[in-house]
């Protein structure tokens, strides 16, 4: 949820939580999300995209690998 407000606190390597509630704007009602530590510990990953929207913003990232989009 890439307009989340608690985006930031999601990525932090630091939160030692594994979930957070993310409130995107975009969306009607509150989520559920995987934080950062918990998809890097992950013995398995597996990324689901559904649209040539996704898939280009995708493609940019791995294209910048080091930019945070």
């Amino acid at each position: 949820f890439p307009d989340a407000p608690e985006l930031p606190q999601a990525m932090d390597k630091s939160n030692h939580h594994d979930t957070i509630a993310m409130t995107p704007p975009s969306q009607p009602q509150e989520r559920i999300s995987l934080t950062c530590r918990a998809l890097s510990g992950a013995r398995y990953t597996l990324l689901h995209l559904k649209g040539d929207e996704k898939l280009a913003t995708l493609t940019a990232a791995f294209s910048e690998p080091d930019r945070i989009f």
